[in-house]
Order: structure tokens, then sequence, then C-alpha cells
């Protein structure tokens, strides 16, 4: 036969035995965290239009290694962190929310110089990518850099 159900769900809940806490995860180094927050960031302005370029990538990569070569784990992490984030690229949102997270305020307008960079790596950005490079630099609060002016050649 089944047991008949406690006619008060709260009651029988308060009078249950107790379960085991659950055990804290252990948390990623402050520095990893920013790590794979800044490769999600990077991977993401690379797939703005639509697709990750060679170039783009490398531009990514070049960054991790001058931003996080300074630590050895971090180091030896950055192809990883790469090769994962690459398998799950984020979201606009979710990048942006995982840099604001992990990456002061003061550093934000690097973060807008590095996003340039990546979009330019294999040409000259496209209307989808600069269209992502406003909304970051919107969501960042921080003002894009100047288009350079290419001048007319001399007659």
């Amino acid at each position: 036969t089944l047991a008949a159900k406690p006619a008060d769900l709260f009651q029988a809940a308060l009078t249950a035995a107790p379960t085991a806490p659950v055990a804290p995860k252990a948390t990623e180094p402050d520095g990893m965290v920013r790590l794979r927050a800044v490769a999600g960031f990077g991977l993401m302005v690379a797939k703005a239009d639509g697709r990750v370029a060679a170039a783009e990538r490398k531009a990514v990569r070049a960054h991790l290694a001058t931003a996080f070569g300074h630590d050895p784990a971090l180091a030896r992490s950055i192809d990883s962190v790469l090769e994962q984030t690459d398998k799950a690229i984020p979201t606009e949102g979710d990048a942006l929310h995982a840099v604001r997270g992990a990456v002061p305020a003061a550093e934000w307008a690097a973060l807008l110089a590095f996003a340039e960079r990546v979009a330019g790596a294999s040409g000259e950005p496209n209307a989808k990518e600069r269209d992502a490079l406003a909304r970051i630099a919107a969501a960042l609060g921080v003002v894009a850099s100047k288009p350079k002016q290419l001048e007319p050649a001399p007659a």
C-alpha cells in the first residue's frame, strides 16, 4: 500500500529529518575566472558576424597571452580555456555579464579596444561587427574609438 501523504506539507517539512548540507563548491581563482570571461568575450566578438575567422581567433589568443602570460598557471591554461570556450561561445549578454563581473570597470575601455582589434583582425569590420561593437561600447559605458579616416588620394 502507498503511504498516506501528510495533510500539512509545511508541517511535514519542518518535522522531517534534516538533510546534510551541500558541500560548498571549490571556487576558481580570480585569475582563472577573469581568463574565462575575457576569452568568452573575445570569441563572442569574433563570432559577431556569424563565424570565427582564424585571424580573429589568433587575435584573441595573442591578447590572452599578453594579459595572462605573466602568471605561469594561467599561461598554461590559455589554450585549454580557448578550446573549451570555442565549443560553447557565450551570447553577447552572457559574455558582457561575465566581463563586468570579472574585470574592473577601470579596464573596460581596454576591453573595448580589444574587441575592436578582434573585429578588425580579418579585415575591415562589417555591419554586424560594427553594430556589435556599438552595443558593447554602450553596455560597458565606454566611448568607441573613432574609425580612421582615409585621406583621399591626391589627384
